[in-house]
C-alpha cells in the first residue's frame, strides 16, 4: 500500500491503509515527528459533507523541508525504517514540480531524486532530495480567481533549477 501511495498517490490504497493503521496512528507519529502543522485529517473523499474534515490534509512547508532533510540523512526514525521509506519515495512517478528541474526518468529514478507530491484545486506540494539537496515548496491560490496550475508548475520548476545552480547537492 506505501508504494501505491507513493509512487502514484493511489487514493484506494490510502483508504485501505487508513483502514488498517488508523487515523489516530498517524497522527501519533506525526507528533512524535514534530509535525505541528502537517497533518492528515482525513481518508480520501470524492465530495466532503458538513460533518467531515473540510480538507483531507494541510501542511507546512518548513516541517515538511526538516523532515526530508532528516530522512535523506538518515536521522528521521532509525537506519532501517528511513531506508524503506526512501525506497518508497523512490518509485514517485510526478516529477512535474520541483523535481522537473533535475531532469530523472520519472520510471527510473532509482539514484535520483525521492520526493512526494499532492494536489488539490488551488493548491501544489512537492517535497523531497536528491543527494544532499532537500527541498518543500508549496503553493496555494485562490481558484475561484481563475486556474493558475500553469504559472505555478513552471515556477516550481524555477525554483528546483534556482536549486540545482545555487545550492550544493
Amino acid at each position: 500500500m506505501a508504494t501505491l501511495i507513493a509512487s502514484v498517490s493511489d487514493n484506494y490504497a490510502t483508504n485501505v491503509l487508513l483502514d488498517r493503521i488508523g487515523l489516530a496512528s498517524v497522527a501519533a507519529m506525526g507528533a512524535r515527528l514534530g509535525l505541528r502543522d502537517t497533518a492528515l485529517h482525513d481518508r480520501v473523499r470524492d465530495r466532503r459533507g458538513p460533518g467531515d474534515p473540510e480538507t483531507l490534509s494541510t501542511g507546512s512547508a518548513a516541517e515538511l523541508f526538516r523532515l526530508m532533510t532528516r530522512l535523506s540523512r538518515r536521522e528521521l526514525l532509525d537506519p532501517a525504517t528511513d531506508a524503506l521509506i526512501d525506497g518508497w519515495l523512490a518509485t514517485s512517478t510526478d516529477l512535474s514540480m520541483v523535481a522537473s528541474a533535475f531532469h530523472d526518468d520519472p520510471l527510473a529514478h532509482a539514484h535520483g531524486v525521492r520526493n512526494k507530491t499532492g494536489t488539490d484545486d488551488g493548491v501544489r506540494a512537492d517535497a523531497g532530495y536528491r543527494g544532499g539537496l532537500a527541498y518543500a515548496v508549496i503553493a496555494n491560490w485562490d481558484p475561484a480567481a481563475g486556474d493558475a496550475t500553469a504559472e505555478v508548475m513552471a515556477q516550481m520548476r524555477e525554483i528546483g533549477q534556482w536549486a540545482m545552480r545555487n545550492l550544493p547537492a
